[in-house]
């Protein structure tokens, strides 16, 4: 009976001492997971209103200065997504 006691005081102290170890590492994770969490909440919103951009944009155009405006438009899109998705 002894024997057995001392049995699961030790598997009790190991596993106290397992989670110990790993609460430690999800708190030290934890505000690298907030970050991310919070960049993937940002680039969803960009990209949702840069969806909503392009989808503005009517399709291919055959007048030529009609399609270099177009393009324009759309350069112009696409530096304000990048800008906001490097500078948040």
């Amino acid at each position: 009976m002894e024997q057995k006691l001392e049995e699961v005081k030790k598997r009790w102290k190991n596993l106290t001492e397992h989670t110990d170890q790993r609460r430690v590492q999800l708190e030290e994770v934890l505000p690298l997971a907030q970050k991310y969490h919070d960049a993937l909440k940002n680039v969803e919103s960009v990209v949702t209103r840069a969806e909503t951009q392009l989808e503005s944009f009517s399709g291919p155009v055959i007048d030529p200065d009609r399609a270099k405006q177009q393009l324009g438009d759309i350069k112009v899109s696409l530096k304000s997504i990048i800008f906001e998705v490097v500078y948040g």
